[in-house]
């Protein structure tokens, strides 16, 4: 179908443009899209660049209007690309405002796998698992025309509102495998380590980094490098600051006497670490040894691709290394 006869069948061509500046809108803001371009990059010297062509481009708004046409046409695409096929899932779902809702599909052709984003949508408010369940059966069998029996497996991570909804999916989905995710699952294990004494130090530790830069600046003269700090977006990244300090383990105690800074904060680390020092490295290098290849597994685990292969491996190594415990 030529790119004018999809425009007239939405509608998009009008009495005031002709058929062909329409198009060339369409183009550039398909264009654009495929490229990750913010229609905002579009300035004057682009346009001027991009109308020397002929056709008048217009403002920025002219181009958004082309978004759900584009929207439209992936959908019917996709649709195309996976009909009678079976489908595995991935979605991530969100229970906080201003986080997103995002559904990958993938399937195989000729035995090479394929994978297609299939949404991403911004939420407007928390979703509850009702409506988790409701927004993949509204995406996966009515916009994308996916029966049922084709859908046989769903990923997600395990989120309580992910994992409820999911209940209500299996009923409606004979063949579908549920899958959760092992990264977030591996991830959830290093939070039940109980090293109540060293949580302490560290959240001191951590306390201390994230009010002064000049601490960080301290702790560079003894470490050679600035401290690392959690994020809570991030996995394991407290354990990474845990293996740091074992990392330098020597230089803790130094560091503590020399710093001047945040002075309440360091007379709270001084007291615990002169009375707890043993218990703290005895927990410290615990929590290090039984972390590591439960980390490594994880960010390998990240990864894109044909995980299943490696997926017992990594389970198995971490299995014997805890049985050690």
């Amino acid at each position: 179908m030529s790119i004018v006869s999809m425009l007239e069948q939405h509608n998009a061509i009008s009495n005031n443009l002709s058929a062909k500046t329409t198009s060339f809108r369409y183009r550039v803001a398909r264009a654009f899209l495929a490229a990750g371009i913010s229609f905002n990059k579009l300035t004057d010297d682009i346009r001027k660049l991009l109308e020397e062509s002929g056709n008048r481009l217009g403002d920025r708004g002219f181009l958004s209007a082309m978004i759900p046409i584009i929207a439209a046409e992936e959908r019917e695409s996709i649709k195309s690309e996976i009909r009678g096929q079976d489908v595995s899932v991935m979605f991530d779902a969100s229970s906080h405002v201003c986080e997103v809702f995002a559904v990958v599909l993938r399937f195989t052709k000729n035995m090479v796998i394929h994978q297609r984003l299939a949404a991403i949508r911004l939420l407007k408010q928390s979703m509850t698992a009702d409506q988790c369940a409701a927004e993949l059966i509204q995406l996966l069998t009515v916009d994308l025309g996916i029966c049922f029996k084709n859908i046989v497996g769903i990923s997600h991570d395990r989120c309580s509102v992910n994992t409820a909804a999911m209940e209500t999916l299996s009923r409606l989905m004979p063949r579908m495998k549920d899958i959760g995710c092992l990264s977030h699952l591996l991830n959830t294990v290093g939070t039940k380590f109980e090293t109540p004494t060293l949580d302490e130090f560290v959240s001191l530790w951590v306390q201390l980094h994230s009010k002064s830069f000049k601490t960080r600046e301290l702790w560079k003269t003894f470490a050679g490098k600035y401290p690392k700090r959690p994020s809570p977006t991030r996995w394991w990244s407290t354990w990474e600051v845990i293996a740091e300090l074992q990392e330098n383990i020597e230089s803790i105690e130094p560091f503590i006497n020399e710093c001047k800074y945040s002075p309440k904060v360091i007379a709270k680390m001084k007291g615990l670490y002169a009375g707890h020092a043993p218990i703290i490295k005895l927990q410290m290098a615990a929590a290090f040894d039984a972390g590591k290849p439960l980390v490594q597994a994880t960010y390998k685990l990240e990864g894109d691709g044909f995980l299943a292969q490696l997926v017992y491996t990594l389970m198995k190594g971490v299995e014997n290394h805890l049985n050690q415990f």
